[in-house]
Order: structure tokens, then C-alpha cells, then sequence
């Protein structure tokens, strides 16, 4: 079980990086709750990937950096994964920040994303995303959410 769901999980990141969302939702359990750095709430699966969509838009050239992880590992019963990687992207596009609209400015990030994932049946049920938020918004110079 443990090995598959790290396996899955890099093909998980793939198909974000390649943008094959229907790949990348197949991936994620109807019931799953995310909880992301700079949300007060969890959300659900439908809210996840229409902010990975959007997120897309605004930079089109975003990647998460698999070649290598800086690190990739599982629990000892392989239920859970976590994966830490150099996330980057530069602002073509607009960003909504809470309700506020932020025209592209065409700069650059680059943070560090760790993203521990719990796993049923193959599935991502639960996900916490952890990255420097005021970080993100210093590289990008807008103002913090």
C-alpha cells in the first residue's frame, strides 16, 4: 500500500504539472478535505481544483520541481505520504487574494511546498498544504492575504 500511494502521489503532482486535471481529480477522493496555508477553512474537492485551475491562469508557467523531491516519504503503515518540493511560477495573469483582484505584475516565486496527504483505497482523502504565504507575497510584491 505504501510504496503505490507514493507512487501515486508523484503522478498526482504530475498531472498537475501537465495540467491533466481530469487525471489529477481521479486521483482525489470525492470526500477529500484540504486545509491550505492562508485558509481559515478546509475545503472540499471541487473547491480544490478550481483554485489549481485558476491558480494555472494567473501563472502559466507554475511548476512543482519532482527531479528531484527535496524530500518524499511515507508513515511506517504507508497511509499517509508527505512531500516536499521548490514550488515556482511567474504572474501572467490575474490573482484573487480573499476578494481582492491583483493585476499580473510578471514577477517571479519560487517557496517551498509540503504537502502531507492521507490515503484511502488509493485515493487522497486528506490534504495539508504548507508553504510561506508572506513569502509568496513578497517574491510576487503584493500584499499579504
Amino acid at each position: 500500500m505504501g510504496r503505490r500511494n507514493l507512487d501515486t502521489m508523484r503522478a498526482a503532482d504530475l498531472a498537475w504539472n501537465e495540467r491533466r486535471w481530469d487525471d489529477y481529480a481521479a486521483l482525489i477522493d470525492d470526500e477529500l478535505m484540504i486545509f491550505a496555508s492562508g485558509e481559515e477553512m478546509p475545503h472540499h474537492k471541487a473547491w480544490h481544483i478550481n483554485r489549481a485551475k485558476a491558480f494555472c491562469i494567473a501563472f502559466p508557467d507554475a511548476r512543482l520541481d519532482m527531479a528531484p523531491y527535496l524530500d518524499l516519504f511515507m508513515s511506517h503503515d504507508g497511509s499517509k505520504t508527505c512531500s516536499v518540493a521548490t514550488f515556482s511560477g511567474t504572474m501572467h495573469g490575474s490573482l484573487r487574494r480573499g476578494n481582492r483582484l491583483i493585476a499580473p505584475n510578471h514577477r517571479r516565486f519560487s517557496i517551498t511546498l509540503m504537502a502531507i496527504c492521507k490515503w484511502r483505497n488509493g485515493k487522497i482523502v486528506e490534504l495539508r498544504e504548507f508553504f510561506d504565504t508572506v513569502l509568496f507575497a513578497r517574491q510576487l510584491d503584493i500584499p499579504p492575504a
